[in-house]
């Protein structure tokens, strides 16, 4: 109980500094006709929102982004940052969104899927010895790989190492990160993989191999990220 109170209100800093979650741009503005949720988590969703809206990713204000907001139709706005690969969304009452075809579509899906990737043999657990049980945490064991770098995949790692899972992150330098990956990495391992070279890639299937879950991210449309 202790762990999860402080979860809901700790601040965590790396040197000193603790990095906000979310810059100004990620917040609700009222546009023409509508409101639009803008995102800003990456660094790179950032700039491209500013140039779409015509700002200066480096010299752009709160009050220029709502000026510029505040030009567009929020469904002709999503459309525009949809179609180059942004993530602002229009907002809408629960009606509205039910009667979209993404609405739709969401609304067909079951609550959750499960998909049979490949057939392999089992890697067996350690087991908890009845004795030592109440001194050991109950993941203990179990070797997780996690491949996420943002918010909602790598707090789910960072669950399991808290219950004793030994949880690898494969990261690389090349890829886009924000400040919270310092707060999301506790209690894992971390390691760089260049997954562009042949080398990083045969390091990754021989890490799969002694691997009893892995935890990897989707892009929209289903991709791996």
């Amino acid at each position: 109980m202790t762990h999860a109170a402080l979860e809901c209100v700790e601040q965590f800093g790396v040197d000193g500094h603790a990095s906000d979650l979310f810059d100004t741009l990620s917040s609700l503005c009222h546009c023409k006709e509508g409101w639009i949720r803008l995102n800003s988590v990456s660094a790179h969703h950032r700039a491209g929102a500013l140039r779409l809206l015509r700002l200066d990713p480096d010299m752009a204000q709160r009050a220029d982004i709502e000026e510029a907001v505040g030009g567009w139709r929020a469904l002709e706005l999503e459309v525009a940052a949809a179609e180059a690969g942004l993530v602002l969304t229009a907002m809408r009452t629960f009606d509205a969104w039910d009667a979209t075809e993404k609405g739709r579509a969401v609304a067909a899906q079951p609550l959750f899927t499960l998909e049979r990737l490949s057939d392999a043999p089992p890697l067996p657990l350690s087991r908890l010895d009845q004795r030592a049980s109440l001194s050991r945490l109950p993941l203990e064991g179990v070797r997780i790989l996690d491949l996420t770098r943002i918010l909602a995949g790598p707090v789910g790692g960072r669950t399991l190492a808290g219950y004793g899972a030994d949880v690898m992150l494969i990261n690389a330098p090349y890829l886009p990160n924000i400040d919270a990956i310092a707060e999301t990495s506790r209690g894992k391992l971390s390691a760089h993989v260049d997954l562009r070279a042949s080398a990083g890639r045969e390091t990754l299937h021989q890490l799969l191999k002694d691997t009893h879950v892995l935890i990897q991210g989707y892009r929209a449309g289903g991709s791996p990220s």
